[in-house]
């Protein structure tokens, strides 16, 4: 069984459906692996700019597809 899901006190008493969380892990599961793709081909003092080449390129050549 999966981790217990933090739920966000502005919540209150409302309860993200199971199938929702699961969603929301792998969706939270993929950003992060995107996240460090992306930052190993950044250098240290990258700007916005270089961000956005990164994206692009990875868009182009299909590297930032997390589903392979």
């Amino acid at each position: 069984m999966s981790e217990p899901f933090s739920q966000p006190v502005s919540l209150g008493d409302y309860r993200i459906p199971d199938e929702r969380e699961k969603a929301i892990k792998s969706h939270v599961a993929n950003l992060g692996k995107t996240a460090r793709q992306v930052s190993d081909q950044l250098a240290f003092g990258a700007d916005v700019s270089d961000l956005q080449r990164v994206l692009e390129a990875n868009a182009e050549d299909g590297t930032n597809d997390l589903s392979r």
